[in-house]
């Protein structure tokens, strides 16, 4: 067989082919004129002194295909691929193939925590509209927007408040406005958060609460019929909207102005700055002071404790709003937070409340450090508990946008957290270490009260480093070596001394004299620490899902082989399904809309893959020791191990 070789350039009678492999090498010898073939089987000198005549292959390892061997001839790889092929195939073959098995499960897994989005948000209650995304696109098209209340019924429903007919005011909203789809616009909404604040009921058959929970539900069904995905210009408006309430800037907006409230109600320590409001001005006539006190007399005259039952229901609509725009915002734009976000007319409201025309976007301004502040503040004087969440909300949805932002724009990493959700995460370090109540119980409290598991995890890592005067990585191996070496013994018992509060002091008031600083770390705190830190982990990098993926049983085939056949009924149903279709219709959908059908890819790099290998082992080693920790030491790890009982069920 004549093959021309690269040093000489001449052709050469070849003959037969032996193979001699040696490593990762494949030589062809000729040995045409060669008598005794025994005489070069192993001589190496006689290989060498023939380099002229032979041709040097250089293989890949021996798990690579036959197609990545490049020979200088195609007529030589003929001659070599049967010998190839009989070649046995090594373990590391399989280990690679069991290696991407592994990582596509934890793509699967990554893309299902990315692509639940009420997950993600932390929303204890999802709208309607993320049931069913088809409707909403049907429906809540730019096309079909409803039309816009008459001004008569602008005027009555303002007419019933101001004649204090509440319960003819919620029937008129739903029989005329609801029902009729009509659009209700910003001034309905705002009059029932100023109703809300300022109402006293006279009546004796009828309760302030009943009639309280009445306007807060008719709020909610304007919102549930007209969600912020549809309208979301009116509830805008409403934002930008000014309260009137007597000792506060009026150009404030409505969420501003809601929280200086709050921040009067707990920093101050009588009601002088209200009372002064309600002095009667006998220069004027009654019909002028009427006009002028209508709207904030009545909440200055309330008590304390229902100020802030006022503030706080009407916090929670808004919230609720916010909650909704913004999930439906995360549907829309899988991908592209940042270069949407910065679009004024594609951005959802949160942003355009939180940072105005004059801060740049995703900063810690003036607005959000209020919010942390208050959330501190709040966590500190163990505020009822659900007042507290309602602030958290807030502060979740912050976190959230301020993260997202930080997204890739195509192949997204996630999780993920760069520079902004870092600085949001010191800022809220900074204001609990300068807290006049600060200690080791409000550290771990502000965590255990923060939604966000990635701020979680980062704050419990802050502690954790700062107790140890070491900083570590981010890893379920930092509380699992903890607890194997019982470090938490290193630390003295907690004696809690119950402080028993007064009767009235539901919402205490913050007293920065009487408190002084103190930072003494218990057995109770570190392990309370290193239970949330845990949690925080196994959430934010989803590893249950990641470990249900990665243990699904290999019967795929066969689950594809015994899936059931459609009939011949089914196919007519579903023929009649594509028929229904309006083409038309899917048309004049909203381009934007249809970017949440387009596939998200999630990057997955191999220190990710190694990364959560070791991490779902370390999930399986931590139920084990706690199990263990807890029957050695009993209550001290009560919490932990139910919330490893939990886990384990949902694996």
């Amino acid at each position: 067989m004549p093959v021309t070789t690269r040093s000489k350039r001449k052709t050469v009678d070849m003959g037969e082919l032996e193979v001699i492999p040696k490593k990762k090498y494949i030589k062809l010898v000729d040995i045409t004129n060669k008598k005794d073939k025994s005489q070069i089987k192993h001589d190496k000198s006689q290989i060498t002194s023939q380099k002229s005549d032979s041709v040097l292959y250089t293989l890949k390892p021996m798990f690579s295909d036959v197609s990545d061997v490049k020979p200088t001839s195609t007529s030589r790889l003929s001659a070599v691929s049967n010998r190839i092929q009989e070649f046995p195939t090594t373990s590391s073959q399989t280990n690679i193939e069991e290696a991407l098995k592994i990582m596509k499960r934890v793509k699967a897994a990554l893309k299902k925590g990315y692509s639940n989005v009420a997950e993600r948000l932390q929303l204890d209650v999802v709208p309607d509209c993320l049931f069913d995304i088809s409707k909403c696109h049907q429906n809540h098209n730019s096309e079909k927007l409803p039309r816009k209340a008459p001004i008569e019924n602008s005027f009555v429903t303002k007419l019933y408040l101001t004649e204090e007919r509440h319960f003819q005011f919620c029937h008129h909203v739903r029989r005329n406005i609801v029902a009729s789809k009509l659009n209700p616009g910003s001034d309905v909404c705002l009059s029932i958060i100023q109703e809300i604040m300022k109402f006293k009921s006279k009546d004796a058959q009828y309760s302030t609460n009943f009639v309280l929970s009445e306007l807060h539900n008719i709020f909610i069904t304007i919102l549930n019929t007209f969600p912020p995905c549809h309208i979301q210009d009116s509830y805008l408006r409403l934002f930008t909207s000014q309260i009137k309430i007597e000792g506060l800037p009026e150009k404030k907006q409505i969420l501003s102005t809601v929280f200086d409230l709050i921040h009067d109600l707990i920093y101050i320590n009588d009601n002088a700055k209200l009372d002064e409001s309600i002095k009667i001005d006998f220069n004027k006539n009654f019909y002028m002071w009427d006009l002028e006190h209508s709207e904030n007399t009545s909440f200055s005259k309330l008590s304390r404790n229902d100020r802030f039952h006022r503030v706080f229901m009407a916090l929670d609509l808004l919230v609720r709003v916010l909650e909704y725009d913004t999930a439906m915002f995360v549907t829309k734009y899988p991908q592209k937070f940042a270069s949407t976000i910065n679009k004024k007319q594609k951005r959802p409201l949160l942003c355009s409340i939180i940072w105005n025309q004059y801060d740049s976007l995703m900063a810690i301004n003036a607005t959000v450090k209020n919010i942390i502040s208050t959330f501190v503040a709040m966590t500190a004087l163990k505020y009822p508990v659900d007042k507290i969440r309602i602030i958290s909300r807030l502060l979740n949805l912050i976190t959230n946008v301020i993260n997202m932002y930080e997204y890739p724009e195509d192949n997204i990493q996630y999780p993920i957290y760069k520079t902004y959700t870092t600085n949001l995460v010191n800022e809220i370090q900074k204001t609990v270490e300068s807290s006049s109540y600060y200690s080791m119980e409000l550290y771990i409290n502000v965590i255990e009260n923060i939604r966000s598991p990635m701020i979680r995890m980062l704050l419990a890592n802050q502690l954790y480093s700062k107790i140890i005067g070491q900083t570590l990585p981010i890893s379920l191996n930092t509380p699992f070596k903890t607890m194997l070496n019982r470090d938490f013994q290193k630390f003295s018992k907690s004696t809690k001394v119950l402080e028993e509060l007064k009767k009235d002091e539901t919402y205490p008031r913050f007293d920065a004299k009487k408190i002084a600083k103190k930072c003494r770390v218990t057995q109770d705190d570190f392990i309370k620490l290193m239970m949330l830190y845990s949690d925080a982990v196994i959430k934010n990098f989803h590893l249950l899902d990641v470990m249900n993926e990665i243990k699904r049983t290999r019967q795929c085939s066969t689950d594809v082989e015994m899936k059931h056949q459609p009939t011949s009924s089914e196919f007519a149903d579903f023929k009649k399904r594509l028929e229904s279709i309006d083409l038309n219709e899917k048309v004049n959908l909203r381009s934007v809309d249809l970017n949440a059908q387009n596939f998200v890819q999630i990057r997955l790099t191999k220190d990710n893959c190694t990364f959560y290998r070791n991490e779902v082992k370390n999930v399986q080693i931590m139920i084990k020791l706690i199990k263990k920790c807890h029957q050695r030491f009993d209550s001290q790890f009560d919490e932990w191990a139910r919330m490893m009982d939990e886990m384990q069920h949902k694996i």
